[in-house]
C-alpha cells in the first residue's frame, strides 16, 4: 500500500476496480507461493473486515496493470467489433482500458468470487455493453478469452497440481 499512494486514494475516494490491481500487487509480492483464489478470498475478507481503508486492500502499481492489459490484448484485431472474455475479471479494470483505446467491443466478466462480481457489477453499472458473472455455465462463446493473473503465482500447490490447475482452466477457455 505505501508503494501506491496514489492508487490507495482513488480506492479510498471511490474506485473499487482498483482492488484487483491491489491483489495482483499481492500475487507479485508472494513470488509464486499463493493461490490466486485463495488471494482474492483473503484481500476480500479484508475489505469486507475493514472496508475501504488502507487495511482493507493490500497492495501496488497501476503500470503493471496497464502492461498486462497492453499485451493481453495485442491478440485482438481492433479494427472490427469483438466479443472478449475475462476470465478471472477482478473488478473488471480490463474495461476501462478497452474504452481508453476506443474499441468497440462487447464484454463478459467472469470471477470466483461474488464479492468481485458485485463490486464489477456496481462499478460498471449501466455500462452498455459489460455483464459480469460468477456462473461458469453461463459464459457464451467470444471472439478472445483472456486471463491477466490468475497463472501467476502457484502458492503451496505442487508443480503436478498446479500444472492439472492450468490445463484444466485452459481447456476451459477452449470451451468458452
Amino acid at each position: 500500500i505505501t508503494e501506491n499512494p496514489k492508487q490507495l486514494e482513488q480506492f479510498l475516494a471511490g474506485k473499487d476496480k482498483l482492488f484487483g490491481f491491489f491483489v495482483g500487487q499481492v500475487m507479485k509480492k508472494s513470488q509464486g507461493k499463493g493461490n490466486p483464489g485463495l488471494v482474492n478470498k483473503l484481500l476480500a475478507g479484508k475489505l469486507e473486515q475493514f472496508g475501504a481503508t488502507p487495511q482493507g486492500v493490500d497492495y501496488g502499481k497501476s503500470e503493471g496493470q496497464a502492461i498486462r492489459f497492453e499485451q493481453l490484448v495485442r491478440v485482438i484485431d481492433p479494427a472490427r467489433p469483438f466479443t472478449v472474455l475475462d476470465y478471472g475479471c477482478g473488478y473488471g479494470a480490463l474495461v476501462d482500458y478497452l474504452d481508453l483505446a476506443e474499441m468497440d467491443y462487447t464484454y463478459t466478466g467472469y470471477d470466483l468470487l461474488e464479492s468481485m462480481v458485485v463490486e464489477a457489477r456496481r462499478g460498471y453499472a449501466g455500462h452498455p455493453n459489460c455483464t459480469f458473472t460468477q456462473a461458469e455455465a453461463a459464459l457464451g462463446q467470444a471472439d478472445y478469452v483472456v486471463s491477466s493473473g490468475i497463472f501467476n503465482r502457484r502458492f503451496d500447490n505442487t508443480p503436478t497440481a498446479w500444472l492439472e490447475y492450468i490445463l484444466h482452466t485452459l481447456h476451459r477457455f477452449d470451451a468458452a
